[in-house]
């Protein structure tokens, strides 16, 4: 089955970063995993999208997959085929998932839930209980889970990199 195009990609984190504003309430932590969930979405289907849109025009092989953690697509992104017609969707592509993005975007994907290590803890995330240490569980609707500070600076990135994302398929979309 081949993967969805970069549209429908970009149209899904639209969607996710229209409802992580629409559950967003600043004076009540218990929205804040839900909103932060919706971030970690808006952030992987940016990048999906970007993605998409360089496998579509043939500058990519591989496929999209199924995992929440895109450090595996911005790699790949960031060494796109080193031909003229590329050099500017590479300027932006780098432009978009600088060291300091790119940081930020793996910070938020580790709060996607996965499965502990075995004989580790359940670490911090947006969905389920975890454990700050070991057998002291907490749920991430808890004051202590997520801080304003989590929302305000994963909303910022989560803008960014949905803009930066629409504007780079589109770029990719059009061609040379």
């Amino acid at each position: 089955m081949a993967d969805a195009p970069s549209r429908l990609w970009i149209s899904q984190a639209h969607s996710d970063l229209y409802c992580a504003k629409r559950v967003y309430d600043q004076k009540d932590h218990r929205s804040y995993c839900q909103t932060l969930a919706k971030y970690q979405q808006t952030v992987e289907k940016s990048v999906k999208a970007v993605f998409a849109a360089a496998r579509d025009k043939g500058l990519i092989g591989a496929p999209i997959g199924y995992s929440h953690n895109v450090e595996k697509l911005i790699s790949v992104l960031g060494r796109l085929p080193r031909v003229r017609d590329n050099r500017s969707v590479q300027a932006r592509i780098n432009a978009l998932l600088h060291d300091h993005n790119r940081n930020e975007i793996m910070l938020l994907c580790a709060l996607a839930p996965r499965k502990p290590v075995p004989g580790g803890i359940h670490v911090r995330n947006t969905e389920y209980p975890y454990e700050t240490t070991p057998g002291n569980w907490i749920a991430p609707v808890d004051q202590e889970a997520f801080g304003l500070g989590d929302v305000q600076r994963f909303g910022q990135l989560a803008e960014r990199i949905y803009e930066g994302s629409k504007t780079l398929s589109r770029l990719i979309e059009k061609g040379p």
